[in-house]
This record gives C-alpha cells, sequence and structure tokens, in this order.
C-alpha cells in the first residue's frame, strides 16, 4: 500500500502544481501525508520508522511551504531526506556489524553474502547523496518549474535505481534451506 501512496503522492503534487501553484501542491501532499499516517496509527497501513519519519519531514515542510508560502522548506525537504538517508545506508554496517541488505535478507530467509551487502549500501548511500546534491543544485540555480519536473522525477529514478539494484542483488543471493529435523 506505501508504493500506493507514494504514486498517489507525486500525481497529486503534479497535478496541483500545475493547476494551482506550489502552495497548494504542499498543502495537498501534507494532507495525503497526514492520512497515511492516520491509517499507520489505527492500524490500517504498516510503516516503517524510516517511512514514518519521511512521511512526518514531508508533512512538516509541506504545511511550512504552505503556511510561509515559500518553496524553500519543500525543496530543502528533498536535500535533507536523501542526504541522512545516504548517512544511515554508509553508516548502517558500521552501527549494526552488517549490511542493511543483509540484515534485510536474512530476514526473508535469504543469504547475502556481507561484502556484497556492504557493496549495495554504499552504492545506494551514493545514489542518495547525488540525489540530494543534484536537487540542491537544481532548487538554487533553476526556476521553480524545472525543479517541480525534477522532483517529480525523483520517485521514477528511486524506482529504476531500486531495479537495477535489485537485480545487481539478485545475482549473489541464495535461499537460506531449513534445517532437517534431527531424528534419534
Amino acid at each position: 500500500m506505501q508504493p500506493f501512496f507514494n504514486v498517489l503522492s507525486v500525481i497529486a503534487f503534479l497535478a496541483c502544481y500545475f493547476l494551482y501553484d506550489i502552495y497548494v501542491a504542499s498543502l495537498a501532499v501534507s494532507v495525503l501525508s497526514a492520512a497515511q499516517m492516520a491509517l499507520d496509527l489505527i492500524g490500517a497501513l504498516s510503516m516503517t520508522g524510516l517511512e514514518r519519519f519521511s512521511t512526518w519531514m514531508l508533512i512538516l515542510c509541506g504545511l511550512a511551504t504552505w503556511y510561509f508560502h515559500d518553496p524553500i522548506y519543500l525543496q530543502w525537504k528533498v536535500t535533507v531526506l536523501h542526504a541522512i538517508f545516504a548517512t544511515l545506508f554508509y553508516g548502517y554496517y558500521y552501527l549494526q556489524g552488517s549490511s542493511f541488505f543483509t540484515h534485510i535478507m536474512k530476514s526473508q530467509a535469504l543469504h547475502l553474502p556481507d561484502q556484497i551487502g556492504k557493496k549495495a549500501d554504499q552504492l545506494l548511500g551514493h545514489f542518495m547523496i547525488s540525489i540530494a546534491c543534484v536537487n540542491y543544485l537544481v532548487f538554487t540555480n533553476c526556476s521553480e518549474q524545472t525543479w517541480v519536473y525534477f522532483k517529480g522525477s525523483i520517485f521514477f529514478l528511486n524506482l529504476a535505481y531500486m531495479l537495477m539494484l535489485s537485480f545487481f542483488l539478485s545475482q549473489h543471493v541464495v535461499k537460506i534451506e531449513d534445517e532437517p529435523l534431527q531424528t534419534r
């Protein structure tokens, strides 16, 4: 259901921007995000901690953009959030003792060599920091409309990158077989 909300948010943002302005678009995304948080609160939707954090940032930055009539809050949110995610992916191995992707695969009864998982963490960290830097360059040097086009494309960039990363990981993942029962 989370991917549905992500696509709906992108569509709502772009539709409201082109029909009205960035302030209405930011309010629409904030309202959608608040609905998402409400669904999570009542148990109708299950969100991870990172998804909750991201959604709260979107609500706060979207409302700040609408209230103060300044798109800088929403523009900075993209840079800050991607930089935070990059830092988490870079540091996960050192904080948890294994890579993020190795941990995720293990929870799905799959084995991923830790070195490959660490490489995937670094690749995703590089991607996230690249998005953060490009976003900063776009919103500081280009028109608001150019930034909106870029922001609208980020979802699809993330999707394409995750598909490529999934292909890379699939070449190294092995299903963990259940150990046979010991009989006496």
